[in-house]
């Protein structure tokens, strides 16, 4: 790691500190409905999108409606990606000069490209080597969505556990607002996280760089 690399690395997450807690009241704020400062702004734009897609929404959604509507917004970016492979010749930012490709090809490209944005950082796109500017753009639109989309089925589940009935607490029951509680809970979550993750380190990166040390490998 190059100077460079670590003052980059120690700005970015000063900025990530900095911006924690002002970005999350914000989203406590919006997820809970109440006024924030960019409601004078966002508010005609929300409704406008809700009028042309005939959605009410003060009406509630059941279980059913939720998915169907997850698996429809991820549905429309991936199409809406497709398509702009097939007509990127026709498209701006493109001074290679790429022509569209063919939608067998295209297909199996973004397929691939998408998953890769959406959960893998971009990655790995070995097999995506006529994109064009505007549509790296695009896919990088897609990594934002795609890393924000999971808060919904959250939130579908969060306002399902609200709406129950709350039960007293009683010597059967577990407090969750108790620092055992937490304490539990985050020992789970290290717990399987480690025994997923150091399995798959010690098999792969650990091993090939002591082969690599050896002359054994590359």
């Amino acid at each position: 790691m190059t100077s460079n690399d670590f003052i980059q690395l120690v700005f970015y997450f000063i900025v990530l500190i900095l911006l924690a807690i002002p970005l999350g009241r914000y989203m406590a704020k919006v997820l809970q409905g109440e006024k924030t400062f960019m409601d004078m702004v966002m508010g005609p734009l929300e409704r406008l999108i809700y009028r042309i897609c005939g959605i009410d929404a003060k009406q509630e959604m059941n279980w059913k409606e939720y998915g169907l509507t997850f698996l429809v917004f991820n549905l429309f970016g991936l199409i809406t990606l497709f398509i702009l492979q097939l007509v990127q010749g026709h498209l701006p930012l493109n001074p290679q000069g790429f022509a569209g490709v063919n939608w067998d090809l295209a297909l199996s490209e973004i397929l691939y490209a998408f998953a890769s944005a959406c959960q893998n950082n971009g990655s790995a796109f070995a097999g995506l080597e006529v994109n064009t500017h505007f549509y790296n753009v695009a896919l990088g639109i897609a990594m934002l969505i795609g890393r924000t989309a999971i808060i919904f089925p959250m939130l579908a589940l969060a306002g399902s556990m609200a709406s129950k009935n709350i039960t007293p607490i009683t010597a059967g029951t577990f407090e969750t607002t108790s620092g055992l509680f937490s304490g539990l809970l985050v020992s789970v979550i290290l717990i399987v996280g480690a025994l997923t993750f150091f399995p798959a380190l010690a098999l792969g990166p650990i091993v090939e760089q002591l082969l690599m040390w050896a002359g054994k490998a590359f």
